[in-house]
């Protein structure tokens, strides 16, 4: 997703946790603390281990489990603070309705044939 609003990016093996400059997105198992300094950190929980994930939530941003795709959104509106990928994502959530209401709209014809 982040290639799509042409953001670069790399795979950092470890949190710096001095970095303020950079978002972090990292899948967590939740098996031990989360601690990230003064960097700013988004996490992936997993659902095997979503019953630990309040003890977490003071750590950085939380989202849906296993949905990378929604913590790399969730980086892109941070990013977006000068406003620079309102078109962008407005056009993302424009396309995301459609597919929804679409989506909608074939389930209620199928429980109408029910």
């Amino acid at each position: 997703m982040l290639k799509e609003f042409g953001i670069n990016y790399k795979k950092a093996d470890e949190l710096d946790k001095e970095d303020e400059k950079k978002i972090y997105i990292a899948a967590s198992d939740l098996s031990s603390a989360v601690e990230t300094g003064n960097a700013l950190a988004i996490f992936i929980p997993s659902a095997e281990n979503a019953q630990n994930l309040l003890q977490f939530s003071n750590k950085g941003f939380w989202v849906g489990l296993n949905n990378g795709k929604n913590a790399a959104l969730a980086a892109i509106q941070l990013l977006n603070s000068d406003g620079r990928f309102d078109n962008a994502l407005s056009a993302y959530r424009g396309q995301a309705k459609r597919k929804v209401l679409e989506a909608d709209a074939n389930e209620s014809k199928r429980m109408e044939v029910q």
